[in-house]
């Protein structure tokens, strides 16, 4: 398979302790690259502590969001059938490693509706309104059933020893414009979680990343390539808001063009390779941008989506393109107008300042 650390496997174990200590500090900086972890810590019948990775970021610059499914598994499914009966044959009888485990595959196994998946940004205050909630709720770690249970984690077991495992996601569907990624892809190593309680009820938790296709090929390539939907497009979710940023005593109150992906890595202006343009919101109060548009340095106009953008400096990441699409050749400009027309923020910037894969930066004016 194309997981190349270590073999794909599933964890038989017993947990000990959910840690969301780094899922829960603010980002070390404001760039989609910052990919904090879960970790859920557990024992098995070889000794020691082991711990599991779960991602709760992507690095995607396109988005930095997860899709989950999650609920009951029951044997009046094929799919579920097929892996309790695995999970409670004599195989697994002991606590440990199984390598060649029942395969999962998420777009292939007939048992997600995958229109039906929640999407979910990492860490945004109130009470379960991100992944890291929604995982608490999971888990449930401070219920007494909590240690009794016993969990069933599929990924990739790390290569430098037996300490642990991480890939706990889908392990597939991803895009040439992330070659890393894109060279593991494979059908049947997708990573999961199932927990057996002590009253023998299983349930799920199964995470894939919003910028994952939503079809692969028989390798677990985007089944069209860069024509295949993203899963967050599949979904019909609404594009992602960033968290916020401190207002500083000054800055006007207004909506603000905050930067922009003017050259995304990969062919211009294809599915998911469109260029963005992320905005915040510096005032007090939420604003909704429907009806709000980007044009841009030829007069190409972007209607943006019904996005409620949270005030006091809360950040929203929008898919401009193709419609208007943004130079890279040359000089460009983004203007961005409200519901009425009316200009609320102009930039623009040179060519000179324009990298692959970059976001260009602007001014709090």
């Amino acid at each position: 398979m194309p997981l190349e650390g270590g073999p794909y496997v599933v964890w038989n174990a017993t947990p000990v302790e959910w840690d969301t200590s780094e899922a829960r500090k603010p980002p070390r900086n404001w760039a989609n690259r910052w990919t904090p972890h879960c970790d859920l810590i557990f024992t098995d019948d070889n000794g020691g502590r082991h711990r599991t990775n779960i991602n709760v970021r992507s690095s995607d610059t396109v988005d930095h969001r997860l899709v989950f499914w999650t609920g009951e598994l029951t044997r009046g499914t094929e799919f579920g059938k097929r892996i309790i009966s695995a999970l409670e044959s004599e195989r697994f009888k002991d606590l440990g490693y199984y390598e060649n485990p029942p395969p999962l595959d998420f777009l292939h196994d007939g048992f997600l509706d995958i229109r039906k998946g929640t999407i979910r940004d990492t860490n945004l205050p109130g009470h379960n309104d991100d992944v890291t909630d929604a995982l608490d709720v999971f888990f449930d770690a401070n219920s007494d059933e909590f240690k009794r249970s016993t969990v069933f984690i599929w990924g990739e077991r790390y290569s430098n020893s037996g300490g642990g495992l991480h890939q706990v996601h889908m392990n597939q569907g991803n895009y040439k414009r992330n070659p890393k990624w894109y060279k593991e892809n494979g059908r049947g190593q997708d990573g999961g979680i199932v927990i057996k309680w002590p009253d023998g009820k299983y349930t799920y938790f199964f995470i894939a990343f919003a910028a994952q296709a939503s079809d692969t090929d028989d390798q677990g390539n985007p089944k069209s390539g860069n024509d295949t939907k993203m899963l967050r497009d599949y979904i019909g979710a609404q594009p992602p808001v960033i968290g916020t940023r401190p207002v500083v005593p000054g800055q006007p109150d207004t909506v603000k063009i905050h930067s922009a992906l003017v050259n995304p890595v990969g062919a211009d202006n294809t599915p998911g390779h469109h260029d963005r343009v992320r905005v915040v919101n510096r005032t007090a109060d939420p604003i909704s941008l429907d009806g709000w548009t980007i044009r841009n340095q030829d007069g190409g106009l972007k209607q943006l989506p019904d996005v409620l953008l949270p005030g006091n400096g809360a950040m929203a990441d929008l898919d401009v393109g193709p419609e208007a699409y943004l130079a890279n050749r040359r000089d460009g400009e983004i203007v961005l107008k409200d519901a009425g027309g009316t200009e609320v923020h102009r930039v623009s910037y040179n060519a000179a300042d324009v990298s692959e894969g970059k976001w260009i930066s602007f001014p709090d004016l």
